[in-house]
């Protein structure tokens, strides 16, 4: 507690009663607490990083604000995030160890989505997908200003990226891109998702656990997970590995995984190898060792079996919520116009001027679905991609962010 650290968290500002707060919220939810900091501790935050002691947090807030915060409020402060497992220390470490012993223990891993960001019932979900699927070819596909395949039918699909998006806002390019390839999951013999880590920085994090949602269990093939981590040097392969529990964007593929398997029955999708990346954007030697290493393993492991390929991937983050300016009609117009010149990039099934496109402007639209397609168009190499679905979702309520989504089928 000499130095405390804090780890590595999501944070939103909130008003309450007029009160700007500043909510932390743990990805790996480690507590039950959800914690409110008062704007005169949220400048504390930058200054717990493992490098000031508690004096000289409070000597840096008082030249910061100009009025001086008594010390032992600093030390409840920093207290109450050890209590509830914020910091990085032996205490959070141990926290952690309890959690993954459970996640374990597990039959499977429980969805994290269900009852919040989508229906928990299997009958209520099933609809809300079916009703998707009705509305498409009611009126125009998603945004009409980026060119969309002519193709009612696909042959010879490799992969397809899906958003990671809630279905609230995302469900029609969802329904528009899983539509497309229903024969193609229910004749697969292996899925494999690569799911953005929001909250890692590691390159690859695999877990043995089963994929659960409303409707099922999805079964890991764990030979195949186990032939992996071998490739990972360092041990690294489960490092990370309960960010599975909590990250979305794996899952919210599964279900639609599932979704396409059911004929009114719930029948039993192929088996799948879920798999979370980080961005592959500032590799050194030995993380493209490890990458061309992992790639290698993966096509030896599945050789002789037809696989799906599943990026599971949203495109550009942009505008206040993202740290950026507020968007406007120019924002978004030159937006289409990048990702437009992106998905001919991403459809070109050119792995690495996909990449280069996003190192040589600094990844300035935060494209947060690197890794994953990356890598899918890394396996299914080679490949060409046709746009299904695109769109712009609000990103908040005042209309001033937007993240924008894809779908894209890649064939033969």
């Amino acid at each position: 507690m000499k130095f405390p650290k804090m780890r590595l968290l999501e944070y939103k500002p909130v008003i309450q009663e007029n009160i700007q707060f500043l909510t932390i919220y743990d990805p790996l939810e480690l507590s039950d607490k959800t914690l409110m900091i008062p704007k005169s501790l949220i400048a504390a935050i930058a200054l717990i990083d493992g490098k000031h002691t508690i004096h000289e947090i409070v000597a840096s807030l008082t030249l910061l604000l100009g009025i001086r915060i008594p010390i032992n409020t600093i030390e409840e402060f920093i207290i109450t995030l050890d209590n509830t497992f914020l910091l990085e220390n032996e205490r959070s470490d141990q926290a952690i160890q309890t959690a993954l012993n459970a996640y374990h223990a597990a039959p499977y891993r429980p969805s994290c989505c269900a009852g919040r960001t989508y229906p928990e019932k299997q009958e209520v979900l099933y609809s809300m997908f079916k009703d998707l699927y009705e509305e498409l070819g009611s009126s125009d596909r998603s945004d009409p200003d980026i060119k969309l395949s002519s193709h009612t039918k696909f042959d010879g699909v490799k992969g397809i990226i899906s958003p990671h998006i809630d279905y609230q806002r995302g469900g029609r390019v969802y329904a528009q891109t899983w539509k497309q390839i229903k024969s193609e999951v229910r004749s697969a013999d292996l899925v494999v998702l690569f799911g953005t880590d929001h909250y890692g920085s590691d390159l690859f994090t695999l877990t043995r656990q089963n994929y659960a949602t409303p409707f099922g269990i999805l079964q890991t093939d764990q030979r195949i997970v186990n032939h992996l981590a071998q490739s990972i040097k360092g041990s690294k392969a489960f490092q990370g590995e309960l960010r599975h529990r909590t990250e979305h964007s794996i899952e919210l593929a599964t279900a639609w995984l599932q979704f396409t398997c059911l004929d009114g029955i719930v029948s039993q999708p192929p088996p799948i190898i879920p798999v979370l990346t980080g961005d592959f954007l500032n590799l050194n030697e030995e993380d493209f060792e490890n990458l061309e290493q992992f790639i290698l393993a993966l096509r030896q492991a599945t050789d002789g079996k037809k696989v799906l390929y599943i990026a599971a991937a949203d495109l550009a983050h942009i505008g206040t919520t993202f740290g950026g300016e507020s968007v406007d009609f120019t924002h978004r117009t030159q937006l289409k116009s990048s990702d437009e010149e992106l998905l001919r990039i991403i459809c070109s099934g050119d792995a690495e001027a996909f990449l280069k496109s996003i190192q040589e402007v600094n990844n300035r639209n935060n494209i947060c679905g690197v890794g994953p397609i990356y890598l899918t168009l890394r396996m299914t190499q080679p490949t060409k991609g046709e746009i299904i679905a695109y769109d712009l979702c609000s990103a908040d309520n005042q209309g001033t962010s937007i993240v924008s989504i894809c779908g894209v089928v890649f064939k033969n």
